[in-house]
């Protein structure tokens, strides 16, 4: 299980390649180790609350915040709860999926 992202930023452009190459390699892992009963795959986070408590931070996060359709910033245990998932029986035949948690925004 990996985690990662795909957008693409300006200025940022190795960033956004080497992202997509973790997508390649997540797509080809589940491939070729399928048959063998293990799943691989990513799980993309979109912008998730955390502990930052200064004004350029809360400047920032209504930035981040006015991007995602449903209005307000994820939560870890909710990006928690897909990879408990993923990891589970409940996950078994998921397989070479990017799962995006991020509200609706691009990540």
């Amino acid at each position: 299980l990996g985690m990662n992202a795909i957008h693409g930023y300006n200025g940022r452009a190795a960033v956004s390649v080497s992202k997509h190459g973790l997508w390649g390699l997540t797509k080809a892992l589940a491939k070729e180790f399928g048959a063998k009963g293990v799943t691989t795959n990513a799980v993309s986070p979109g912008p998730i609350a955390g502990e930052r408590d200064d004004e350029a931070a809360h400047h920032h996060i209504a930035s981040m915040v006015s991007r995602v359709p449903v209005g307000r910033l994820g939560q870890p245990h909710e990006v928690a709860a897909v990879v408990g998932m993923l990891v589970s029986e409940g996950g078994a035949f998921v397989n070479g999926q990017m799962i995006q948690v991020n509200g609706g925004a691009e990540t």
